[in-house]
């Protein structure tokens, strides 16, 4: 994050203060902010951290809007080359730094996808365009599954600069439209009032940017809060409230002495309370970010008139200088702890100590050799000598060497990348995908000893010392594992809401039938629920053969217990019961031998917002409202539970790691909601049977990232297509027993 076009506010001073003056609560302001959000990605405390951006945002539009009012009080304009050449001396430098050596300790320490993944945002970064990236590809800031980009933090850079992209233009639009026609004399007071009063309607105008833009933020809060926290648009009040401040710093310093620390202090006290009151689960960024936008805004009103004693919690050596560094200790921040989680796991103290330390020691050399120099520089800076056509100052020979070292970092780094292109897995080459084989017709005879096989050869890979020639190898797991998921849903986009074939969700499973399709009810089974549900569908379809027709009826993060809820971004989901109660509808019409369930019953998702027994209670209620709607089926209803969340070889599998990293244990949550819903089932009766497959993928509660030659968990929930397709033996027999009599 940036919050000015320099390090330390000395050489630019803000508005309505002594020139001199230097701002050392603001620096202390940068140190509070980067450290909430250090302490946010690194330990998870305090809660609310993440809000540390939102003081970043405030500071950013006061000192740069001050900057813009003081340039044009000066010359009657704003120069957009000088202010886009400051901002890239300032931005740039550090920033592409970060993303460069980033990218190719990725590609050395991490699967070869992902490190691919991690070039391409960094390319989105490189063009701050990073926050509508991640949004584009369903990053959930609050909810993150899966890898999470060492490059994510980006978006907030993404954010101020597209902010200023338009931001100067429309402050010298405005002072324009505000300025007299009648020409005064710069000397008179007249003068220093009419410029008061046109940067006071300038400010009026700011405020109502505020205001439409936190209008927006909310509604966009509401209906997709997980592309809101991203949006540069539910953003711009922050950034805006800020540039009020500025705008009406002549009026604020009038504020009376004694009003001054009371106005501070309850700005820390809001900042403080802030970062231990607001919750994820709060509608963010607005009006979720209210309390550290405003407190934000009440420190920095308070200072306008020159330095404050009473600051010295935050205005003191040590938080300046981290203030002073907070760009660069923002950049290095995120790759540091994610890539020390993958050397050392990210729940040990060490990893925490050793995280701190590196990104405090790069921080501090960054800074120093490289931000810092090239701010000072007369790099891309356009002098008066230069306007005037006479030669430029010379570079010192400092800033030479920093933008050369910098200049052969990204030219080494580039070499680096297209032979790390080229290198063979020291963990197996990739294969290309191949169409899974023909299902024979008869399908797979339940065999009892299929589950001692499976037993035998997941304590097998528990042992496994070495990687063994995995199919489909990491090299071909694609984006986040997107690439191996099964069959039916990526190929045949037979998941309603994602990669679909027709918009309509109950239009989309007309094409979803395999098998026989003159099978009679007797052979004919539906697959009924979520992706979780279609990630069984490679298995059932191997078990049951081609004889039997499966008919799949599915909807993506729509659970087929009977309960509200909201798509994985927050948005509400009205569909989904839609949908429930259509194939619910279905499914008695057809009256199929085999009706198979499954789902991920996420809590965070509820609409109702329970939790813990509130939720418990939630989906039992919900499970026996579907089961009791499925009473007239006269086959049987079988739900598959869910594999336990575990670790994916797209994040786990890399040049350092070996089987053993790559072990997860079953969930505790995972283990009392399938005890949940085994009473459910119990409860229930009848034709309903409840099949607990955590000894598909388990032995003693330990995971092991694949079994026999398949990758388990494309994604760390979904089943690979591969490793469905080898439980086919397991339905097998789990449709046999239900099918026995009881």
């Amino acid at each position: 994050m940036t919050t000015s076009t320099s390090t330390s506010s000395r050489a630019e001073p803000v508005p309505g203060v002594p020139r001199k003056y230097f701002r050392g609560d603001i620096e202390g302001l940068r140190a509070i902010a980067v450290t909430l959000v250090i302490l946010d990605h690194l330990i998870g405390w305090p809660i609310g951290g993440f809000i540390g951006v939102d003081v970043f945002f405030v500071l950013s539009g006061f000192l740069i809007t001050g900057l813009l009012l003081r340039e044009y009080q000066k010359s009657q304009t704003i120069s957009f080359l000088d202010f886009y050449a400051r901002r890239v001396r300032r931005i740039a430098p550090a920033a592409i730094l970060v993303i460069v050596v980033t990218v190719v300790v990725g590609f050395f320490v991490l699967s070869l996808p992902r490190a691919q993944e991690i070039l391409s945002d960094g390319l989105w970064a490189v063009f701050f365009s990073a926050n509508w990236h991640f949004a584009s590809v369903g990053t959930d800031y609050f909810q993150a599954t899966g890898a999470i980009s060492p490059l994510q933090h980006y978006w907030s850079l993404s954010v101020e600069e597209q902010f200023y992209l338009v931001w100067p233009w429309l402050t010298l639009a405005l002072l324009v439209a505000f300025r007299s026609r009648k020409r005064i004399k710069l000397s008179t007071s007249t003068a220093r009032d009419h410029k008061n009063r046109q940067s006071e309607l300038v400010g009026v105008i700011f405020v109502l940017v505020v205001a439409l833009s936190f209008a927006f933020g909310v509604y966009s809060s509401i209906t997709n809060p997980a592309v809101a926290y991203f949006d540069t648009f539910s953003r711009t009040w922050e950034l805006a409230a800020g540039a009020a401040i500025a705008a009406f710093a002549t009026q604020l310093g009038k504020l009376p002495a004694a009003l001054r620390p009371v106005l501070a202090w309850l700005g820390i006290l809001g900042i403080v309370a802030s970062a231990f009151l607001i919750t994820p689960e709060q509608l963010f960024p607005a009006p979720g970010a209210a309390l550290p936008v405003i407190s934000t805004c009440l420190i920095v009103a308070a200072g306008i008139t020159g330095p404050r004693r009473f600051l010295a919690p935050i205005d003191n050596p040590v938080m300046r200088y981290v203030g002073r560094i907070s760009y660069s200790l923002y950049l290095w921040h995120f790759p540091v702890i994610i890539f020390m989680a993958v050397f050392l796991g990210s729940s040990s103290v060490l990893y925490i100590v050793l995280s701190l330390a590196i990104m405090l020691v790069l921080s501090v050399l960054s800074f120093h050799f490289i931000e810092d120099p090239i701010r000072r520089s007369s790099f891309l800076r356009i002098s008066p000598k230069k306007r005037n056509g006479h030669r430029r100052r010379v570079v010192p020979a400092g800033t030479k060497i920093s933008v050369g070292a910098l200049i052969f970092i990204a030219a080494a780094s580039l070499a680096i990348i297209v032979f790390a292109f080229g290198r063979v897995s020291p963990v197996g080459t990739s294969q290309p995908l191949t169409a899974p084989q023909a299902i024979s017709s008869t399908g797979v005879a339940a065999d009892s000893s299929a589950t001692d096989a499976r037993k035998a050869a997941i304590q097998e890979a528990l042992r496994a010392e070495s990687w063994p020639e995995l199919s489909p190898s990491v090299n071909d797991f694609g984006t986040n594992g997107r690439s191996v998921i099964a069959t039916e849903w990526l190929t045949d986009g037979c998941l309603g809401e994602d990669a679909a074939r027709e918009t309509d969700n109950k239009a989309n499973t007309e094409h979803c039938a395999y098998g026989n399709a003159s099978a009679d009810a007797a052979h004919t089974a539906v697959i009924f629920g979520d992706s979780l549900a279609i990630s069984y569908a490679p298995a059932i379809r191997e078990a049951l053969g081609s004889d039997w027709k499966v008919q799949i009826l599915a909807l993506a993060a729509c659970p087929v217990s009977n309960v509200q809820t909201n798509k994985p971004g927050g948005a509400g989901f009205p569909e989904c019961g839609d949908f429930r109660s259509w194939a619910i509808g279905q499914i008695t019409t057809i009256n199929p031998a085999l009706v198979f369930l499954s789902e991920a019953e996420d809590d965070v998702r509820l609409a109702s917002g329970a939790t813990g027994e509130a939720a418990d209670t939630e989906w039992r209620t919900g499970v026996t409202s579907t089961l009791t709607a499925l009473a007239p089926v006269q086959g049987k209803v079988i739900m598959l539970n869910r594999p336990p969340a575990g670790v994916t070889l797209y994040t786990c599998q890399t040049p350092l790691s070996k089987p053993s990293d790559c072990v997860s244990a079953v969930p505790q949550g995972y283990q009392n909601r399938d005890a949940l819903l085994k009473s459910a089932f119990t409860a229930v009766g009848g034709n309903a049977r409840f099949v607990d497959t955590t000894t598909w993928y388990c032995s003693a509660n330990q995971c092991p990232s694949f079994v026999g030659s398949a990758p388990l968990l494309a994604d760390g929930v979904h089943l690979t297509n591969s490793a469905s397709i080898a439980l086919a033996p397991l339905v097998s027999v789990a449709v046999a027993a239900a099918q026995a009599p009881q």
